[in-house]
Formats: C-alpha cells, structure tokens, sequence
C-alpha cells in the first residue's frame, strides 16, 4: 500500500575548460612529437560543449588514426580526465582533458620488389597499390612481426587484383620484409613479393535462357561483350547488372538474373545467364525522406518520374542526377519497394549538405591582384521562410564585400529557379564596383540587371536544355582619376564624367553536358544580344552580340575511373555604336589577355592601342575572338585537375578589321584545385608563342580564391 518513493539526483555533465598534450616515450616525457594539435580537429572540438565521452572517444580514434595513416603503427593514445583548478574532486563543474601519446618509431615503406610479374610492370602495380591507399594501411604490432602480417596483407590485395583482371589462378607469395635503419634512425622497410601470374581467362560463349519479352539479340547488344578482353567474377556481376538494367528500362525492374559458368580447357569461360522476367510495374508513390530543412516541392521538382508512370530506370538515373545537380545533398540513396502485383515504391533517402556560409576570405590573382572578401551565401535559401532560417527554398542568395588594390565591389546576387511556381528562372543582381582599369584611370560602375530564363527539357534520360533568356540593366558608368600622363587626344579623356547606360538584351542556349559545373562530355552554345540607348532609358547608343560554343570529349578513365577529357571552347563578339553615338563607349568595349582569355599575356593588354604603337595605351576594340584549347587530366590528389592548354585570340577595333595575321597565341601547363568548403586555386605557366613588340607577357598566371 505504501508503495516506494524515488529520488533522482541531477547533476549536468562538466564543461570542458581546457585540452592539454603530454608525449612520453618509454614511460618518461618527451618535448618531441611529430604531429599537432592542428591536425586533430575533434579534439578541438571538445571545450565548445558539455564533456561527453563518446565525443572523446572518437577523438582519440582520430589521433590515433592520424598517426597510423603516418607510419607510427605502434602509436598510443590514452587519456586523463581531472578537475579544472579550483573545482572539487567529486563533481566538478568543469575539467581538464590530458592526452598521453605515445608515438613510437616510424614505419615507412622505402620500396616494393615484385618477382615474376609479365602482365603488369612494377610501375603499375605500386600505382594500384597507392591509389587504393593500401600502402597507408600499417598494421598493429612491433618490430618485423607487424610488417610480417602487413606484407601478408599486401600479398591478399595483389591476389585479388590479379583476379579482378583475369588471372583468377593467380598467386602471390609475401616474402620476408627487411628493414634498412636501425628502431631509434627511422626505420625504412623494403617489401618483397613472389608472383606466379598463371593465364589470363577470356569470355566464351554466352547463353541466354528463360526470356520472353526481350529477345536474345536485343539483351547481347545491351552486354556490349566487345568492350572486355578478359573474364573475372567481376564482369560476370557487371554483365548480370546490364541485363537487370536493360528489363528496367522497361518498368520490369525486379527482374531475376543468375549466371552459371563453364571453364574451359583453353581459359576461356562460358557463361549461362538464367531470367526470371518480372511485370511491367508502374509507380505507386515517390518519396523524399531525410530532408529536414529542404522543402519537399524543392526536390520533388527535379522527379523524373512521376506517380502512375511506367517505371524506367534511365528516368530513375535523370532524376538522380537533377537531385545532385542542386548541390543540395551530400548523399542521395534510391530505395525500391515492390507493391502489389504491378507497382513499385521509390524512396530517396537524402543527406543534406551545408545550407549556407559566411566567410572571411582573401583572394589573390595575377589580373585583380590582393582582394578581401566578406561573403555570404546561401545555396538553398527561402526568401519567404523566416521561422527556417530563410533555408529551404532552394533559392540562391549572395552577397559580398570585395576591396582590394585595384578592385572594390559591393555585390548582391539572388536566384529563384522556379518564379512563382513557373519553370522559369528569375535572377536579380545589384552591383557597386570600382576598378582601376588597365591602371590607368578608374571605372566605377553602379546599378542592377534582372532576368528571366525559360528552360526546356529536350529529352527525357539526358540533360539536354534549350534556354532562352530575357535580360534588363541600368547602370551609372563614372570615368575619373586618368593619369595626367595620358596623351590629351586618347579617347578616354572624351569619357570623362558620368554617364546613364540602360539596355534589354536575349539570349538562347543549348546545354548538353553532363555536368553543368564540372563537365566531362557533352557540348553547349549560347546566341546573345543586348541593345542599348535611350529607348532603353539610356544616354549611350550602341548594340552587341556574342556567340560561344564549348565541346567536350571525353578521352579515356583511368584506373581510379577519372576521366581524361579535351576541351574546346570558340567565343566571338562584337560591339556597334549608332544613333548620337559616334563609337562604342570606351568602357563597353572588349579587351583580351588574362586568365580568362589568352593566357600567357598580360591581363587586358591585347589589342588596339593609343597611338598605335608598342608605347600606346590599350583602348580595346569592338570585335574580339578567342579560341581555348585544353586537356584537363586528374591529378592524385583529390579534386586536382591538371591542364595543358592552348590559347588564341586578340581583339579589333573593329569586326572588318580582323586580320589572321593578329591573332596571338600560347601554349603552357598548369593545374585546377576546386575543393568543396575552401579557395579554389589555379595556377598556370604560358608561353606566347608569337609576341610582337610591345605586347605585353605573363608567364605566370594564376588565382587564389574566387568571387560570386
């Protein structure tokens, strides 16, 4: 009856009030370490919130992980939890947080040995081995035991990927590593290993049993057998894949495919794929699921699929590819659930990615020179959500405060891709620079230009869009600070002051690539024009028009399956005054050289000059033509792309001017960083291959950081 009284004590778990290193070799401590704090950033982690022991944990998994992709095998990492000064035993309010490493010797490879191996060189085995980091993996344990089991681990790894290339007989012997150095001089271990390759196995004959619908030769074709030389397990899998692929181009997703095998005598294989057709299924329901944030009309927007359609698989791969052109995602998994006798439920479970980020940067290129960045931005903004924290929506919104040497920009860019539910893209954008151009007087430029995009899908599996555009600009164009120095007849002293342009332009583009911000195929094309005057509320009289194609081919993927591509990219355009406008504004003329146009000359130098000689002041031209040609290749490192490249074009004063015999050009080499979350960097080495005198060169170009 009396039942029994409960009472809970409460007590909040401690700050983290400080994080202190402590490394000790053999028991006694020691000022030497190899590695940081820095490089530790859980741990760095830890004094912004309550202590928690999980966190500290994966702490010291990182740590010790840090040292093992290192070389230090035998690296300790333990920890001590005491109370912060002043704070009781029992309970403290807050503690302090010691690691004790232990780092231990350094275990690196100095070299591999291979024995026996015809098919592939010692080259290409390293390689492999470095790419799929197997050579970081060092294993626990001391001393030459441990480099025993790591080489047997090695061993293991060549094994397989002789196998996965065909040599399914294929052994590898692990021999015993030897160590050049002494425990306390920085061990260097050499690696040996015994191959017996044995032959390599082809495909033979392939059989197809139990279908119906689709006949034999149309499921042959969609194996393409003439792109393998060689049988593996592998390829079988692969080849099983492309058959259940092609039934779900079909809606008969479901489809069962099994293989039996036959070895023959002369190495090759005869393979038996066995089918069990499933029914055409239509989809029931299409669901995003995981999306926290992300408005759900956001995603379903980029379905290509759509409830009551005949399920295919190549409208299934489209609509992954438009979820993961939003950039909104970090990981995008489709789940397919059978429903009933003929439907099939999709659900895509979705990791989102950072919706936004301030950043204070500083950015430096051989055109703009030193520029200071305050920036915000949003990559999935809703202008409309104040209780989401304005995200959502899957709008764009940035802004920036760029100052520098020779560049100052104020600058506000938003985008809805979908204005007022329509499939058409609104942009706004207000802007107020200042620019020292060609370091011979200043431009300032003020005003704000909106747009609307029309896009229109031209086919249902590949990303293939015909654009049209409308755009509206009204600016203030103010001249000022010319140098004293400049002839008093050159033509920017007539643009002094400050003057209105207001235009209306359109635009049309056909987009087939594959990726619009990292393209590997596919080509694109864009027809321009934009007329400016006082009809337009203008005080300037002029028209242009502008034409770029860009193609991509992609050339082979390396064994990582990076792509090697050639890039080609052709761009004219052209500039009229009429009317009261005598000729084209100064300022509204094309200039080339830089980063951006012809490498390997100085940024803005090309073209006409005042007076026309080597000594004179560029004034730009109305007509310009570039031409950029480029092999872009991967580098080892993630999101490394290097390029060779090569550049033409110049610019003329005007369209019946141009003249082959102007046309600068340059060769040269250099590289591409586009990580995701800091600076992009490129950095580039031209040569102009046909200089006249006065020309101004640049044989290093290169930027660090970007604007938006």
């Amino acid at each position: 009856d009396k039942g029994v009284v409960v009472e809970y004590d409460f007590r909040e778990r401690p700050k983290v009030a400080e994080i202190r290193w402590r490394y000790v070799e053999d028991g006694e401590a020691v000022e030497r370490h190899f590695l940081y704090p820095r490089h530790y950033p859980k741990a760095k982690e830890l004094p912004k919130s309550p202590f928690n022991e999980q966190q500290l944990s994966s702490a010291v998994e990182e740590i010790r992980n840090a040292y093992i992709s290192r070389g230090f095998s035998d690296a300790s990492v333990r920890t001590e939890i005491t109370p912060a000064d002043g704070e009781p035993e029992a309970y403290p309010a807050a503690v302090v947080i010691t690691f004790i490493i232990s780092e231990g010797p350094r275990r690196v490879v100095k070299n591999v040995r291979f024995e026996g191996n015809t098919a592939f060189s010692d080259e290409q085995l390293v390689k492999e081995m470095k790419r799929q980091q197997i050579l970081d993996l060092y294993t626990e344990g001391t001393g030459v035991a441990g480099w025993i089991s790591f080489n047997e681990e090695l061993a293991r790894f060549l094994e397989l990927y002789y196998r996965q290339n065909g040599f399914l007989d294929a052994t590898v012997i692990a021999g015993e590593p030897v160590m050049l150095g002494t425990e306390t001089a920085k061990p260097y271990w050499v690696l040996p290993f015994e191959i017996k390759e044995g032959r390599r196995y082809r495909i033979g004959r392939v059989k197809i049993v139990g279908n119906s619908v689709l006949s034999q030769s149309e499921i042959m074709k969609s194996l393409r057998l003439g792109d393998f030389n060689f049988y593996s397990f592998e390829i079988e899998d692969y080849l099983r894949s492309l058959i259940q692929r092609r039934y779900g181009n079909d809606g008969r997703l479901f489809t069962a495919v099994s293989a039996e095998r036959k070895f023959n005598d002369d190495y090759s294989v005869d393979i038996a794929f066995s089918i069990a057709e499933d029914v055409v299924r239509k989809v029931k329901l299409i669901e995003p699921r995981g999306n926290r944030i992300t408005n759900d009309d956001v995603i379903r927007r980029e379905f290509a699929l759509k409830p009551g359609d005949v399920f295919d698989q190549r409208l299934l791969d489209r609509t992954m590819l438009n979820l993961q052109n939003t950039r909104f995602f970090q990981n995008i998994v489709p789940r397919r659930f059978p429903v009933g006798d003929d439907q099939v439920d999709l659900m895509f479970d979705l990791t989102e990615g950072k919706f936004g980020e301030f950043s204070i940067a500083m950015s430096f290129n051989s055109d703009m020179g030193v520029v200071g960045q305050l920036a915000l931005k949003y990559d999935n903004f809703d202008l409309f959500a104040p209780k989401k924290g304005f995200r959502g929506g899957g709008q764009r919104l940035a802004m920036a405060i760029d100052s520098g040497s020779v560049f100052k920009r104020k600058k506000l860019d938003f985008v809805e891709p979908y204005f007022l539910g329509m499939p058409v893209e609104f942009t706004l954008n207000v802007y107020d620079q200042t620019e020292t151009a060609g370091r011979d007087w200043d431009e300032e430029r003020t005003g704000g230009r909106i747009g609307f995009t029309k896009r229109v899908s031209l086919s249902d599996f590949h990303r293939r869009y015909l654009k049209t555009g409308l755009t509206l600009e009204r600016l203030d164009v103010g001249i000022s600070n010319i140098k004293t120095t400049i002839d008093p007849l050159h033509p920017i002293w007539a643009e002094e002051g400050q003057y209105t342009i207001a235009s209306a332009g359109l635009n049309l583009r056909l987009d087939c690539v594959d990726n619009p911000y990292l393209p590997s195929k596919g080509w694109r094309s864009t027809l321009w024009g934009e007329i400016c005057g006082k009809a337009t509320g203008g005080e300037r009289e002029f028209y242009k028009y502008g034409a770029n194609f860009d193609a991509f081919v992609p050339l082979f993927k390396d064994t990582r399956g990076a792509s090697h591509v050639l890039s080609f990219k052709v761009r004219g355009d052209w500039a009229y005054a009429y009317g009261d406008t005598a000729i084209v504004p100064l300022y509204e003329r094309y200039w080339a050289g830089g980063l951006t146009t012809v490498r390997g000359y100085d940024y803005r130098s090309l073209g006409p000059r005042y007076p026309d000689d080597p000594t004179g002041t560029p004034v730009y031209g109305d007509f310009r033509a570039i031409g950029n040609v480029e092999y872009l290749f991967p580098l080892v490192p993630q999101h490394w792309i290097g390029v060779l490249f090569f550049d033409a074009g110049n610019v003329w004063a005007r369209p019946g001017d141009f003249d082959p015999a102007d046309i600068r050009t340059s060769i040269g080499f250099g590289f591409r960083i586009e990580p995701m979350g800091i600076l992009p960097i490129s950095l580039f080495w031209g040569r102009a291959l046909n200089a006249k005198p006065g020309d101004d060169l640049q044989t290093f170009t290169f930027s660090l950081g970007t604007f938006f």
